[in-house]
């Protein structure tokens, strides 16, 4: 309207009336500036807002009951949840707060400037005009590519080329140390391949669709506007394009003119909404999967229930079955008792480490049952100790948070350390200061924070996992001394015979054995520390 009345003032030398229309234009242009700037800033909180609430919900699902060590290990129907947890989960929320702004505009301002073109030029040539929009819809729908179908591979593709840096990153000395780093790259480029291939096809399939999108939204629509401009020129009296010079004229086709390219574009901006919900739709897809394996992890690989642990004062095993996540059994009808140190012994395979997951209650029991005695802590201390993101304190302490002010803690802890021979290292870091400790302790140093935890914990029973394959005999000795002398009995994996001495009781596994296992107990010398 104020182009088309500008460009008639300019005819006419009207100074003052042009200015007042570039005010008024800039007034405009200012309104809708602001107007925009608000719904971007909206659809943004907005989506910030659901990220935060879905990502709550989901990690609060995730790390319950164990099911994130369930979908890792136990079950593949989902291999890449953390990929929906991140990626998938914010693609998916800015496309859902995009969704009112992408098809609320184009609706209103479709039926506002039919309503006045129809004024204009009547209705007959507005159906006409609604005829060609449903019509190039139609083409442009059945053009469409599955994009909801493009989209879910993409993202698969995607998490598998992720996955392959981060295992070169946790991985990364043994492959620098083997020289592995051609056929690593060998790897991460067959993924990039796969991801590149798939991308080269949503390309084509995109310039595809866009040249018949082009053709019907951009060119095409020339053709239509002068139609309207004709119908229109119809309806003129040339008495009144006599009287005023043209200028009614000039501003009604200038405005047809516009109003048709931005109808349009709003037919486009619709168009192109029909391919963000497909894209949408494969977003929802992805993480409905993810929503309905964490409803069902639990109920396919439950937690002990109260039917599968027996009354007992020790902990152990009565009468069960150790069977793989895949059905292998590994032993059968195994009654055991720890009611003393124990050293589980066997071939690499034969199931010790799946002695520990049945009795940690990480695999469901298919037969038998776990003694599990009341008021008393196990704990675990695997090989590959696990490093939190924290200071020093926060390794020994882990899972628990103690406050570094706190002296009578940093006293116990300071002790803790001098009894696994890392004192130094709190000399050089102190309590405070937050490090990757994976990357700057050595294996050995690992393990002996992973004792120093098992010593602050002071848990009735430990489960160690050749968690001192990296330390000196001498060191190990002194280690499980001081776990003996807090009554701390262990239930150890371990290929040094040296530790006998410690372990009254042993469990062999083995296929020699009737049901693959046998309990045996070792002689006790008068100066041994049991």
């Amino acid at each position: 309207k104020y182009l088309g009345g500008m460009m008639s003032t300019v005819f006419k030398q009207d100074k003052r009336e042009f200015v007042e229309l570039v005010l008024k234009s800039l007034g405009c242009a200012v309104t809708g500036a602001v107007v925009g700037q608000c719904i971007t800033y909206l659809e943004h909180d907005i989506s910030d807002s659901m990220m935060e609430g879905l990502t709550k919900s989901f990690l609060t699902r995730y790390m319950q009951d164990n099911a994130f060590y369930k979908l890792g290990h136990l079950d593949n129907t989902i291999t890449d949840a953390q990929q929906r947890l991140t990626s998938d989960m914010r693609s998916l929320t800015d496309a859902t707060a995009a969704l009112i702004p992408q098809l609320l505009r184009p609706l209103v301002e479709l039926c506002w400037f039919s309503y006045h073109i129809s004024n204009m030029v009547g209705k007959k040539s507005v159906g006409f005009f609604g005829m060609y929009l449903l019509g190039g819809s139609v083409l442009i729908r059945m053009a469409m590519p599955e994009f909801r179908r493009i989209t879910s591979e993409e993202s698969a593709l995607e998490a598998v080329f992720k996955a392959s840096h981060a295992r070169i990153k946790h991985h990364s000395e043994s492959i620098a140390f083997y020289g592995g780093g051609a056929r690593e790259n060998g790897i991460v480029n067959e993924r990039l391949k796969d991801l590149m291939k798939h991308a080269q096809l949503r390309l084509w399939q995109t310039w595809k669709f866009n040249l018949v999108n082009g053709a019907i939204i951009r060119e095409a629509p020339f053709l239509v506007q002068w139609i309207l401009r004709n119908e229109f020129g119809k309806t003129v009296n040339d008495a009144d394009v006599v009287k005023d010079g043209g200028e009614s004229l000039g501003k009604a086709h200038t405005f047809i003119f516009d109003a048709t390219n931005q109808m349009f574009d709003c037919m486009g901006q619709l168009l192109n909404f029909a391919e963000h919900m497909e894209n949408l739709y494969g977003l929802v897809g992805r993480v409905s999967e993810l929503d309905d394996a964490l409803d069902t992890i639990n109920k396919r690989y439950p937690s002990l229930r109260k039917d599968e642990i027996a009354a007992g004062s020790e902990l152990g095993l009565v009468d069960a079955d150790i069977v793989t996540p895949t059905g292998v059994t590994l032993a059968r009808n195994m009654t055991v008792t720890i009611d003393k140190s124990t050293m589980v012994t066997g071939r690499n395979g034969i199931g010790k480490t799946s002695f520990f997951r049945v009795i940690g209650g990480l695999w469901p029991l298919k037969k038998g049952k776990v003694v599990l005695p009341e008021g008393k802590k196990v704990f675990l201390v695997p090989q590959q100790v696990f490093m939190v993101l924290g200071s020093l304190a926060d390794q020994i302490t882990y899972p628990k948070k103690v406050d570094p002010e706190d002296g009578d803690e940093t006293d116990k802890l300071t002790e803790l350390l001098r009894k696994v021979q890392l004192k130094d290292r709190l000399a050089e870091y102190g309590w405070d200061e937050v490090k990757q400790w994976e990357h700057i302790l050595s294996l050995g140093e690992q393990q002996r924070i992973g004792m120093a935890r098992l010593l602050y914990h002071e848990p009735d029973y430990c489960v160690l996992d050749e968690c001192t394959s990296a330390v000196s005999v001498n060191v190990e000795h002194r280690l499980y001394e001081e776990a003996m002398n807090l009554g701390i009995r262990c239930i150890t994996i371990s290929q040094r015979l040296a530790l006998t001495e410690f372990h009254p009781q042993e469990l062999n596994l083995s296929e020699e054995h009737e049901d693959n296992w046998k309990l045996m107990q070792h002689k006790e010398d008068d100066d041994q520390k049991l």
